[in-house]
C-alpha cells in the first residue's frame, strides 16, 4: 500500500521507491489503483489496473530520481468523483511555507494502516535549512506545524500540497522514525519543480 495523486484522467503520480527497482519498473502483475474515495475498501469499486510503471533514474543511496507515472489500462471515468491535482513548479523555497500532506500511512510507527485518507498540517523548510542535511535541488523538507506528526510507511508517493492549492512535494523518506518532525529531522520530499518537465514528458500533460 502506498500513496499517489492522479494528474490526468490515465496517469498518477508517485515515489519511485514504490514501483521502481533502482531505475527499473517492477511488474505490473497484481496492481491496481484505487480513486475517488478517502476509505479504503476490499472490493472492486472504483478501482483500476496498472498497465505500466515509468521510473525515473532513482539513486536509493542519495534519494534522488524517487519519482514515478503510474499508466493506467484505461482512462478513469469522469463521473467517480476525482480530481486531478494542479503542479506547482514555481514555488519560492529560500522561505517557509504552510502547506499539508496527504496519505494512506500508519498512523504511528509500526502502527495500524488507517481505513480513512488522512492529512497532516506542515510546514516546509527553506532551501538553506533543508540543504544541510539533504540535497536541496532534489529534495524539499517539511515538518509538523503540531506538537507531533509526520510521514510513515504508506505514505511514500503522497502529497505535499501548499497553503493556496498546488502539489510541490512528493513523499521520499524520513529523517528518524515515524511521527518526529523537527527542524533537523524533518520528512523528506521529491521536488515536483526539479522533475516537472520529466513528468510532463512521460504523462502527456
Amino acid at each position: 500500500l502506498n500513496t499517489g495523486t492522479i494528474i490526468n484522467s490515465k496517469h498518477v503520480l508517485t515515489a519511485a521507491h514504490c514501483v521502481c527497482d533502482y531505475g527499473n519498473a517492477k511488474n505490473t502483475d497484481g496492481y491496481n489503483i484505487q480513486y475517488g474515495s478517502i476509505h479504503i475498501t476490499r472490493t472492486y469499486e472504483r478501482t483500476m489496473e496498472v498497465e505500466k510503471f515509468i521510473c525515473a533514474d532513482y539513486n536509493p543511496q542519495l534519494g534522488t530520481n524517487d519519482v514515478a507515472i503510474v499508466r493506467l489500462v484505461s482512462t478513469l471515468p469522469m463521473i467517480d468523483g476525482w480530481q486531478s491535482v494542479y503542479l506547482k513548479n514555481d514555488l519560492k523555497t529560500d522561505f517557509q511555507h504552510d502547506g499539508w500532506v496527504v496519505g494512506w500511512g500508519r498512523l504511528w510507527d509500526a502502527g495500524p494502516i488507517p481505513s480513512v485518507l488522512q492529512k497532516l498540517q506542515v510546514t516546509t523548510l527553506s532551501d538553506s535549512a533543508c540543504g544541510t542535511q539533504h540535497d536541496s535541488d532534489h529534495h524539499l523538507c517539511a515538518k509538523s506545524i503540531g506538537p507531533a506528526g509526520g510521514i510513515c510507511n504508506g505514505d511514500s508517493g503522497g502529497a505535499l500540497i501548499v497553503s493556496g492549492g498546488g502539489q510541490v512535494g512528493i513523499a521520499s523518506f524520513i529523517t528518524t522514525t515515524c511521527g518526529t518532525t523537527t527542524d533537523v529531522t524533518p520528512d523528506g520530499f521529491s521536488k515536483v519543480s526539479t522533475y516537472y518537465q520529466w513528468i510532463i514528458n512521460n504523462s502527456n500533460l
